[in-house]
């Protein structure tokens, strides 16, 4: 078996780094070798981007500069981590926490840039590459912020943005699922054993 490669996309506070954690450890268990990584960051150059993009006071970011951020981190993660851990051709899995289907729901859907100039963005970043599933994890907004604000974890710029904000995202999530062949929407409204139930199913079908 060749590495296999998912990636998890969903809105804020869906509790993607949660069932990421579980599932890494329920592979490790079962005595796979497993690479989580996450966007942006992932890479030392990656993480003084994510800095950039995720600090609260850089509010006059422009969607453009948003875009090319992401992209930026995301070519420095393919090249220093997926890459060679593909070359190698071994078993196992990467994990990955969040890739291009952020720019393009994010940048090119709600920030307007278009879904067209995203893409080419992130085709010339990636070299097109694209993970074989990519699970998203759907859940109503008000719910997600509703979490965030519960666990006092600190907001970042992205999570400040308005309840309108973040209604557009899930609907752009939404809509790039039903367009996308290596989709699979899970709905994350559920107790974390159920959604993780769910996610183990996916991957093991």
């Amino acid at each position: 078996m060749a590495t296999k490669t998912i990636a998890f996309e969903g809105g804020e506070g869906s509790g993607k780094g949660t069932i990421i954690y579980l599932l890494s450890k329920y592979l490790k268990d079962k005595g796979n070798n497993v690479i989580v990584t996450r966007e942006p960051g992932g890479t030392e150059i990656g993480e003084q981007i994510r800095e950039v993009i995720l600090n609260a006071k850089n509010k006059g970011m422009t969607g453009l500069a948003e875009a090319l951020l992401f992209a930026a981190s995301r070519t420095q993660l393919l090249s220093e981590i997926i890459q060679p851990e593909l070359d190698k051709n071994e078993s196992g899995y990467i994990i990955l926490d969040r890739y291009v289907y952020s720019s393009y729901v994010y940048q090119g859907i709600v920030r307007g840039l278009g879904l067209e100039k995203v893409k080419r963005i992130n085709d010339m970043a990636t070299d097109e590459w694209h993970p074989e599933i990519v699970i998203y994890l759907d859940l109503e907004p008000e719910i997600g912020l509703s979490r965030i604000e519960q666990n006092n974890r600190e907001k970042n710029r992205i999570d400040e943005e308005g309840l309108k904000f973040h209604k557009a995202i899930r609907e752009g999530y939404l809509k790039i699922a039903k367009e996308r062949t290596n989709f699979r929407t899970i709905n994350a409204n559920q107790s974390i054993e159920d959604v993780l139930k769910d996610v183990i199913k996916v991957i093991e079908e």
